[in-house]
């Protein structure tokens, strides 16, 4: 079930604090690059916020949330602005590592590293992320290797990208499925195995007939889109 979304004038009913991480975690969604799945994460965004909720009572939690926002504080485009807000984000991790606030900055150096054109840090964060994972952060796990990816297809791990979007498929996430789909039909046609492709698209078809995803893997295997 589909958490219902937060409004501005509830949210304006909570400390300032609490506000301000809101509003970092809708700033991240509204940057993030459009090789994510950006509109998929509003869930995720949705999700940070009632823990957010959780957290803020508690004082250490606090703590590390008034740090993380001043780690985000002067983010912006450009690159000198990410590279200190990646330091101040490295440094935040190690400072609060173990607190959940810590945990979520890694998705928020995920995000900045890619856009800074550092995959192989990009990559390593998602990693930390997924590798720590815990119970009550299952169901973002789909969502994190989607992104994890569309990183390693970006870096021409395509064996390791197409293994990414199975594991994906497989978390049986209905939304996150048709992008993953995509994904791996579209790594198995660079790879070289267009049989796989085929059966991938036809999935995606299955499961997702009326997407946008959809329209596109019939348009490959119409040959319309090369």
């Amino acid at each position: 079930m589909t958490p219902q979304k937060i409004t501005r004038k509830e949210l304006l009913k909570t400390p300032d604090e609490f506000l301000t991480f809101s509003e970092k975690a809708y700033l991240y969604i509204q940057e993030h690059s459009r090789q994510f799945t950006t509109g998929l994460l509003i869930v995720a965004t949705v999700i940070l916020v009632a823990l957010g909720a959780k957290w803020y009572f508690d004082y250490s939690a606090s703590q590390a949330l008034t740090a993380y926002n001043q780690a985000l504080a002067n983010y912006g485009p450009n690159p000198q602005q990410a590279e200190a807000t990646i330091k101040a984000l490295e440094t935040f991790t190690k400072d609060y590592a173990g607190s959940a606030p810590a945990r979520y900055a890694l998705l928020d150096l995920g995000e900045i590293y890619f856009r800074a054109g550092q995959l192989p840090q990009a990559e390593n964060a998602y990693q930390q992320f997924i590798g720590g994972l815990r119970k009550e952060e299952e169901h973002l796990k789909p969502l994190v290797l989607d992104n994890l990816a569309v990183i390693q297809e970006a870096q021409g791990k395509l064996n390791q990208a197409a293994a990414t979007w199975e594991q994906v498929i497989a978390q049986s996430n209905d939304a996150v499925k048709p992008d993953a789909y995509l994904g791996l039909g579209r790594v198995y046609l660079a790879l070289g195995k267009p049989q796989e492709a085929q059966k991938t698209y036809e999935a995606l078809i299955a499961f997702a007939p009326n997407s946008p995803q959809a329209a596109q893997a019939m348009a490959k295997l119409s040959g319309g889109d090369k």
